[in-house]
C-alpha cells in the first residue's frame, strides 16, 4: 500500500489527501491552464515543506495503531509499504502473533527496492 494512509496523525495531509483525492476537485484543477496548474503544485509543495518542517517526526511518520487496525481490516500480517522513505523492516506482534511491515526505500533516477519472495523467504533488493 501507500504508506501516506499510515500517516493518521498528520491531520493536515490525510484532509489534504481527501480533498486531493476527490473527481470533483481533480475535474476543476484539470480545467485551469497548465501554467496555473504548474504554480499551483509548487505553492503546494512549498506549503508541504514549511508544514513537515513545523512537525515532530512521530506526527510525520506511521501511526503504529494504524498499521495494526490495517492489518486486522485486511486479515494479514505482513505490510509492504513505501513513501514515508525510512526504510526498515519492522516486526512487532499483533494479536499474540508475529507481524512484519516492509518499508521500501523511495525511488530515484539511480536505484529503487523491492520486495522478493523465494520459496516463502523476503528479501529486499536493490534495482
Amino acid at each position: 500500500m501507500h504508506g501516506d494512509l499510515l500517516c493518521s496523525d498528520d491531520i493536515a495531509y490525510q484532509a489534504f489527501r481527501v480533498k486531493a483525492h476527490d473527481p470533483e476537485w481533480q475535474k476543476n484543477i484539470l480545467a485551469k491552464p497548465l501554467w496555473l496548474r504548474l504554480i499551483a503544485a509548487r505553492w503546494y509543495r512549498l506549503r508541504s515543506f514549511l508544514h513537515k518542517r513545523k512537525q515532530q517526526d512521530d506526527i510525520m511518520d506511521v501511526n503504529q495503531q494504524t498499521v495494526i487496525a490495517t492489518l486486522k481490516h485486511y486479515n494479514c500480517s505482513r505490510l509492504i509499504h513505501g513513501h514515508t522513505h525510512r526504510p526498515a523492516l519492522h516486526e512487532f506482534h499483533v494479536d499474540d502473533k508475529l507481524a512484519q511491515r516492509y518499508v521500501l526505500a523511495a525511488w530515484n533516477e539511480r536505484s529503487g527496492q523491492v520486495l522478493s519472495c523465494d520459496n516463502g523467504q523476503f528479501s529486499v533488493e536493490v534495482i
